[in-house]
């Protein structure tokens, strides 16, 4: 019986670039990883570790998106902004005209509400008058997660239009960031301090990268020291936490026009001498 004869096979030389091409894919997605890396920005970071302490400690309190408010009646949006839950703290109604002897103040207050009308009938935003500034309270759920100065996404059409509204004037503009006085060291802020200067510089490059002269600005935090409610309570807590945008009545001063000279001059300096004594 004839035995069948193995077919012949060709040696092939080239073999080893199937190997190449799988080494070349891998070096290109290190390369890609390594990119994607340094781009990345604080508030990743800062998202990643907020899910871990939500992973952690428990579901972080976020407030619940609203339907989405209109820029004009009749008309709506995909821009929407988070209204406080029925048990969360929620920001009071206007305050009533009061006199005052700035008339500036009154037309700028009246020009506010009118443009923040839908925010302030859904309670979102309160806007008050003072002597020489009108201030705009927002509660701090609306703008950040709890313990956290993470932005939230749903709060950028409300300061979209705040900074609309501070564009065309050349007023100076404050931002104060209050927090609870509840104790708090969860690894990013070792004190309410440090969270409530974070959460107001936040503000502050917001409202910057939204077109607000940065040297109209200014970012203060005041911790849990100036509270409205009693810290005892939940809704109290929630009260107290709070952002308030303060516009005055004045354009900031122009610092090289009250410069101090710092260093006198030597014979002045001569002169203040104190004589030895004997």
């Amino acid at each position: 019986m004839l035995r069948r004869r193995p077919p012949d096979y060709a040696n092939n030389h080239e073999r080893w670039l199937v190997s190449y091409a799988d080494f070349i894919t891998l070096l290109f997605a290190f390369f890609v990883v390594l990119y994607a890396t340094s781009q990345a920005d604080i508030n990743s970071y800062e998202n990643l570790s907020t899910s871990i302490l939500e992973s952690l400690e428990g579901p972080i309190r976020r407030a619940p998106r609203a339907p989405a408010l209109s820029s004009s009646p009749g008309t709506s949006d995909s821009d929407t902004v988070a209204a406080p839950a029925g048990h969360q703290h929620t920001a009071t109604k206007s305050t009533p005209d009061i006199p005052t002897a700035d008339p500036q103040i009154q037309a700028l207050a009246v020009a506010i509400q009118s443009v923040l009308e839908d925010y302030i009938a859904t309670e979102v935003v309160a806007v008050g008058k003072q002597a020489t500034w009108v201030e705009l309270t927002i509660p701090a759920n609306m703008v950040f997660p709890s313990a956290s100065r993470v932005f939230l996404n749903g709060a950028i059409p409300l300061v979209q239009r705040i900074a609309d509204i501070l564009k065309t004037i050349p007023n100076e503009v404050s931002v104060e960031s209050h927090t609870a006085s509840v104790y708090i060291d969860n690894g990013l802020f070792p004190s309410n301090w440090e969270l409530s200067s974070a959460r107001a510089a936040v503000v502050v490059r917001r409202l910057t990268d939204m077109g607000v002269a940065p040297e109209r600005l200014s970012a203060t935090g005041y911790a849990g020291f100036r509270p409205v409610a009693d810290n005892d309570s939940f809704e109290g807590q929630e009260a107290n936490q709070r952002i308030i945008i303060s516009i005055k009545a004045e354009a900031p001063p122009n610092p090289a026009a009250k410069a101090i000279p710092l260093i006198e001059d030597a014979t002045t300096l001569e002169d203040k001498r104190p004589a030895p004594l004997s």
